[in-house]
């Protein structure tokens, strides 16, 4: 954790990263997230994921999540999203 959250307050997002959901091969990526989100007890959240599947999906926390690209990764525009997310939280 403490390299993403150098990496991402070296790009401007300072609130820290409070977890990160591994796969697993037992249930669906939306419910991973989903499952993560529920038992966190945190007011804002930035879901940055490549699984294609999240976009499909009309889940609990979709207005959190980032599609990120998988051959071009955190980039620019993703990170422009980023920030405007940040922008709303409180």
């Amino acid at each position: 954790m403490d390299e993403f959250n150098k990496i991402f307050k070296s790009r401007g997002i300072c609130q820290p990263i409070a977890g990160y959901v591994a796969e697993s091969n037992s249930m669906s990526r939306m419910h991973e997230i989903e499952n993560f989100l529920d038992c966190q007890n945190h007011r804002n959240a930035l879901i940055l994921d490549d699984d294609k599947s999240l976009r499909d999906f009309k889940f609990t926390y979709k207005g959190c999540y980032i599609d990120i690209d998988n051959f071009k990764g955190f980039d620019e525009v993703a990170l422009a999203v980023a920030l405007e997310l940040c922008d709303t939280w409180e």
